[in-house]
């Protein structure tokens, strides 16, 4: 992590059950930085999401980071056996005790956003869901637009899969770039769209980091945006009822 840090990198992204906080912590303690350079964020695991277990669940997260607060604490994923009043509930107290600027979800689709901000008053500041050209998440991006929120891209680069397409391969020979490249364009492109990517050593890193000096023009987004299919790379059960697009 420390070459991204040297890179420009200032958004890190963990959670509990990556088991890298701890690292995660060492390395911006020992390079310098905090919240106040670093948008931090982590997120509280399903099984942690009661009122007693998410209080239990934050500090040591906290512990490990090194830090007396993150940028921005999530819901990892929905948990059907827990109210979702108790969740935000839980949520909400975190970030009044300081130890939070923002809260937000993940794998949240449109129904159960809605019922967060609509029926329970939460002031979300992110959705963080699987988001890929190849995956549509129209549904989400419109309710995200109408609320102000953010939609944060997991899995962007579809676990390699954006290499090997020949639309993103062909785009991409235009602008001198890799499809990697021309994917995380296309998506920071976007209105209230943020990407996480992950990269195997320095290289990749600074492949993805280099982004910052080509446009896409309106055919190529199109062409982009004509690839999803609505293909999940990532599930876990149960899943809440996702969006058809």
């Amino acid at each position: 992590m420390t070459h991204a840090l040297e890179l420009g990198y200032r958004h890190i992204d963990t959670a509990a059950f990556y088991d890298n906080e701890e690292e995660i912590g060492r390395v911006l303690t020992a390079s310098g930085n905090s919240c106040g350079n670093i948008f931090l964020t982590t997120k509280v695991w399903p099984s942690n999401l009661s009122a007693d277990a998410s209080r239990a669940s934050v500090d040591p997260s906290l512990e490990r980071l090194q830090t007396d607060h993150v940028t921005l604490l999530l819901i990892h994923w929905p948990n059907q056996n827990i109210p979702l009043s108790e969740i935000l509930g839980a949520l909400a107290r975190a970030k009044e005790a300081g130890k939070t600027e923002r809260v937000g979800v993940s794998n949240f689709p449109v129904a159960l956003m809605n019922e967060a901000v609509d029926s329970h008053g939460a002031d979300l500041f992110a959705n963080q869901v699987e988001y890929k050209p190849f995956l549509s998440q129209r549904s989400v991006l419109k309710f995200c637009h109408q609320h102000n929120m953010m939609l944060t891209a997991y899995c962007p680069l579809a676990m390699g899969q954006v290499a090997k397409d020949k639309t993103l391969i062909r785009i991409a020979k235009k602008y001198g770039k890799t499809p990697a490249q021309v994917t995380l364009r296309w998506l920071i492109d976007q209105h209230c769209v943020a990407a996480i990517t992950k990269a195997r050593g320095k290289r990749h890193a600074k492949q993805n980091f280099g982004i910052f000096d080509f446009y896409l023009n309106a055919q190529d987004v199109a062409e982009i945006t004509a690839l999803a299919s609505g293909k999940r790379l990532v599930e876990l059960t149960p899943a809440p009822k996702w969006d058809i697009d």
